[in-house]
């Protein structure tokens, strides 16, 4: 017998984990679109609790299908199709629909939603397309050599029917009958043979159905994990993120019992859901102690079986971290279509899928990790995006005087004499003395923040409050001192200046806060901009109410 042709898409459990398992026996494998792919050997590497850590090599890999030769995929056999869109789910079946026919069986990932096989059908009529879903949980971890596969659970039990109306062909297939129905039994029993067991077929009038068996697994999906990456600390404690998981959880149950699982609880009768619910919660605990709901009767999980508490997160909650396929935009977007077609409300729903939309955007933007609820950088943003970090300006910096020298020492490191001042690089070489300003939103920033850190710790900016001061110091080395006393001027017998002391005291103000004169007007430390004019236009007589000294106070 003819090996069968295999090919796969994407990073989802039923994808990555059931090609790995064919890999094993008599098929040939392509894998496309695998994150843990390497590009040099196509290695593919696996760790498993269940069976241990080992590496098989694809037929043939790519990152995508027009990278893969397409005459050795013929005659295909099997599509084992995952997608985290519906866009890219009608994309790859635009891609295959040239390599599909008649003998093609198309298997599409229904662990987080129902309904995909219409969208594929649409596509690719002549096809015949199935549900799988396998319970093994799978995620892409980080390793010293790239990326590889973890299978974290014993549970690989897989699944194979159909979420819509069924037709005679497709019964047939499902019971095993003719060519095909041969086929699809074949490749159950290859997956037995790798240890996927139980791995078995639903056809029509089984219970439970294969729609059932699909909402089992995704509304502990959707109102648990889902909800575990929008609330962190998820808790049946807290009354207002309980009532969400609940109506999300009802929602789930109403949708379900409509689209084919009546065996689910209804959700009026609160004995049933209550015990459902709490079994749920009691399974997400244990199989998460990282991501572990609170409860009145929960103990602490917080001690996980491996190393790596990562790991022991939800694993929806893991791969949203580590920039993965989460499969929460498809699941939530497609189960509100089903509600629609249904004409079913599903407010919580909406709302959860609402939350997670500005979620993914925080994502996207790479400035927040939500999961961690932490700032990834401080930068300035507006409504359109982020803003590029500014250069960062410098200034000239003084030396601090620690006693008299004949020879100080610039930032290139090397000495200078008495006459000569400490130089920045780029300076101008005819204001020796003068700092940098950056003007910034009409206001002129003349001092920067102190460089503790620099070449030279010796170093301090220049504030407006302090000038160069070479008095007293017969090396002329350049210092710093305080202009408080020149700033603050008052007569030594009373507080209140007269009009003459206080037109000085102003002058003196825009002086050194106008350093070297290098401005016409400047904005002074108390308020709005000053000039030298109005200064003039006083004649040092005393200022009328509210017009000179209405200079220098602070603007309403």
């Amino acid at each position: 017998m003819e090996p069968l042709n295999v090919l796969s898409f994407g990073d989802t459990p039923s994808c990555s984990f059931l090609v790995w398992r064919l890999s094993l026996v008599d098929c040939r494998t392509f894998v496309i679109g695998s994150s843990c792919t390497l590009e040099d050997d196509q290695v593919i590497t696996w760790k498993s609790v269940k069976y241990g850590e080992t590496t098989f090599i694809p037929t043939g890999s790519a990152k995508d299908l027009a990278e893969l030769n397409l005459e050795s995929l013929k005659p295909l056999d099997f599509v084992l199709l995952g997608a985290d869109s519906h866009e890219n789910m009608i994309d790859t079946t635009t891609q295959i629909k040239s390599l599909v026919g008649p003998q093609t069986i198309i298997l599409v990932e229904s662990r987080y939603c129902l309904g995909l096989e219409e969208v594929v059908k649409k596509a690719l009529p002549k096809s015949k397309v199935l549900g799988v879903i396998c319970d093994a949980d799978v995620r892409v971890i980080k390793t010293q050599n790239g990326y590889q596969y973890y299978h974290k659970n014993h549970s690989t039990a897989a699944v194979i029917g159909s979420a819509i109306a069924e037709d005679q062909n497709t019964v047939r297939l499902l019971k095993g009958e003719g060519d095909l129905g041969a086929k699809l039994t074949q490749l159950t029993e290859m997956l037995k043979k790798t240890e996927v067991y139980p791995c078995y077929l639903i056809p029509k009038g089984i219970n439970p159905t294969f729609n059932s068996y699909a909402w089992k697994r995704i509304i502990p999906f959707i109102s648990l994990e889902v909800m575990c990456l929008v609330y962190s600390k998820l808790s049946t404690l807290d009354a207002i993120q309980f009532g969400i998981l609940k109506g999300v959880f009802c929602d789930l149950l109403t949708l379900g019992r409509k689209y084919g699982a009546p065996d689910l609880p209804d959700p009026t009768d609160s004995s049933k859901t209550k015990s459902m619910l709490d079994v749920m919660i009691r399974d997400f605990n244990q199989s998460y102690p990282s991501s572990a709901i609170k409860t009145p009767n929960s103990s602490n999980y917080t001690d996980g079986v491996s190393k790596d508490p990562m790991l022991d997160l939800a694993t929806c909650v893991h791969n949203f971290n580590y920039g993965h396929e989460t499969g929460v935009n498809l699941s939530l977007k497609q189960t509100i279509s089903l509600a629609t077609k249904h004409d079913l409300k599903v407010p919580y729903v909406e709302m959860l899928f609402s939350f997670f939309a500005e979620i993914q955007k925080l994502k996207d933007q790479n400035i927040f990790d939500w999961v961690n609820r932490r700032t990834l950088a401080v930068r300035e943003s507006n409504g359109y995006g982020v803003a590029q970090p500014q250069q960062q300006v410098q200034y000239q910096q003084y030396p601090m005087q620690t006693g008299p020298g004949p020879m100080s020492t610039n930032l290139a490191g090397t000495q200078s004499g008495p006459a000569q001042m400490p130089m920045m690089p780029g300076m101008p070489q005819l204001m020796p003395q003068m700092m940098y300003a950056q003007q910034y939103a009409g206001y002129a920033m003349v001092a920067g923040p102190a460089n503790f850190g620099g070449a030279n710790p010796s170093l301090v900016p220049i504030h407006p409050r302090f000038r160069p001061d070479s008095s007293g110091n017969a090396s002329g080395q350049h210092t710093v001192s305080a202009i408080k006393n020149s700033m603050y001027r008052k007569s030594s017998t009373s507080t209140i200046q007269s009009g003459e002391e206080l037109s000085r005291s102003q002058r003196s103000v825009i002086e050194h806060a106008n350093v070297k004169n290098m401005f016409s007007n400047t904005t002074s430390r108390y308020g709005d901009v000053d000039s030298f004019s109005r200064v003039n236009a006083s004649n040092g007589s005393v200022a009328s109410s509210g017009s000179l000294a209405g200079s220098i106070c602070p603007s309403k």
